[in-house]
């Protein structure tokens, strides 16, 4: 992770909400996670069920009356992969259910070999010499099956975030990558990052990226880069502006004295697109707002009493839709593996062994919605809304029906009041270091709920929901539904 010299970091890992888990690799059937580990409190039971009903493994359970359904069930845990063979240093769930994670290139061989056999370019970042092992994959959420990425120069510690189209967009990292930015088609499913070298404006290292109303992308800061610069939308051919920005500067204090010693508290600041379409910034102890397309400072806040946000520990988390599938484990969180110590993990497959967990939300409660089912439609007074194959499309304001609710679902028929049954947008999040760039939850306005069909209100402008992919959820009695990627336009 190339750290400052005077930062003590914590062991990196990563957690992650994934849908019904099959076997990484192609291999046989997982097991249940029985003796693995029940996440209960000692000498609580495995399976209690839900207050005021019968387990929720031996029938539906009766809700609370006015409240959310509860459940003393804590999960289970159990072992995934023992080595997927990348570490998953930065993190981002693409459109196409594709989980996609990397690493450093510099640090020498990973616990993996690129595919197909034999395939060993020469890395810029190891003298030019072959390189014949993976530094990211692609996991794919509905197989488990993964594959191996080819990836050019060094993103360590980068910062990214998906363009309006579903790509995957890696900005910055360190060595020859510090001035890069990679993509990743999303429609391509043999894909490799395509890498254009030296064309940010300035050097990224531990910068961080915000996804703006047009679907371009602010990248801010960095060490030693007291400036933001603006990444356009779906192409990688432009000319880069840079921002200066003095409060990055202020920020990077206390100092210490002599070359390569730092305190950087400002690394990897916090942003926040707020709804009139400016950017929150915090970073250290304090916070602005500023312009993004002329970066006029429009509020400062006073500093937090108590001292410095520090240089972020490590861990990860990232939400995924999904998936009700009768037999299979219903593993939702995947926890992937963490940094060495000393180099790159090829040893010491702890690093990068997958552990998934079990929760306590079973099927006897949960909403089932497909895309088939859920349309955009026009109303007098609202935009035309359409439905675009499997994929669900939206412009600003459209309503949105969803059908195919499981009228099986207990307690359903009694869910008329829509305060019990809200409808949120989930936009993916690019994850790294201990916190999630571009994460930004949406809570619809629902207008009816009859039957099995929920009308609800898409947002009202991109500075609400910035263009691009998000994940609808329905909720019933605080538990989610099957999530459905829907477009925002």
């Amino acid at each position: 992770m190339a750290p400052p010299s005077s930062a003590s970091l914590l062991p990196l890992f990563v957690a992650v909400l994934v849908i019904t888990v099959r076997p990484i690799h192609g291999g046989g059937p997982r097991k249940s996670g029985k003796g693995q580990g029940q996440g209960v409190k000692k000498g609580g039971p495995p399976n209690p069920g839900t207050k005021g009903g019968p387990s929720l493994k031996g029938g539906p359970a009766v809700p609370l009356p006015g409240n959310n359904i509860e459940t003393q069930f804590r999960g289970s845990w159990a072992i995934d992969n023992h080595n997927v063979g990348v570490a998953a240093m930065q993190f981002q769930l693409m459109p196409n259910n594709k989980a996609v994670w990397f690493d450093t290139t510099s640090l020498g061989p990973s616990a993996r070999e690129l595919g197909p056999p034999g395939n060993c370019p020469k890395s810029p970042e190891m003298n030019f010499k072959p390189d014949c092992f993976a530094h990211a994959i692609a996991y794919d959420v509905e197989t488990g099956h993964s594959r191996t990425i080819y990836l050019d120069g060094e993103p360590w510690c980068s910062s990214g975030h998906l363009w309006p189209n579903g790509d995957l967009v890696a900005t910055g990292g360190t060595r020859g990558g510090v001035r890069s930015v990679r993509v990743l088609s999303m429609t391509n499913p043999n894909a490799n990052f395509v890498e254009k070298k030296n064309i940010l404006a300035d050097k990224r290292w531990y910068s961080s990226n915000q996804v703006l109303e047009d679907g371009s992308a602010v990248v801010v800061g960095g060490r030693n880069s007291f400036s933001y610069e603006i990444v356009p939308p779906n192409k990688q051919e432009f000319h880069p502006r840079r921002f200066s920005l003095p409060f990055l500067q202020e920020t990077t204090v206390p100092k210490r004295p002599g070359p390569g010693m730092y305190i950087e508290n400002n690394l990897y600041p916090f942003l926040f697109l707020i709804p009139d379409g400016n950017v929150f910034l915090f970073a250290n102890d304090r916070g602005i707002i500023f312009h993004p397309h002329t970066g006029t400072v429009v509020r400062q806040f006073p500093k937090i009493p108590g001292g410095a946000r520090n240089y972020p520990a490590s861990g990860m988390a990232a939400l995924l839709p999904l998936t009700i599938t009768p037999g299979d484990i219903h593993a939702e969180v995947v926890v992937c593996g963490g940094n060495s110590q000393d180099a790159y993990p090829s040893v010491d497959s702890k690093h990068t062994k997958n552990r998934v967990f079990t929760p306590a939300l079973r099927d006897c409660h949960r909403i089932a919605v497909t895309n088939h089912a859920s349309t955009w439609v026009k109303e007098q007074d609202m935009p035309s809304g359409r439905c675009m194959g499997d994929l669900v499309h939206l412009a600003n304001g459209d309503l949105l029906m969803i059908n195919g609710a499981r009228k099986g679902v207990a307690g359903w028929e009694n869910a008329m009041d829509p305060n019990l049954t809200p409808v949120t947008l989930f936009y993916p999040p690019f994850t790294t270091h201990g916190f999630s760039m571009n994460q930004r939850l949406l809570i619809l306005p629902v207008k009816t709920v009859v039957n099995d069909l929920v009308t609800a209100v898409a947002p009202p402008s991109g500075k609400v929901a910035p263009p691009g992919y998000y994940i609808l959820f329905v909720n019933f009695r605080g538990i989610p539904g099957k999530g459905i990627w829907v477009h925002v336009d």
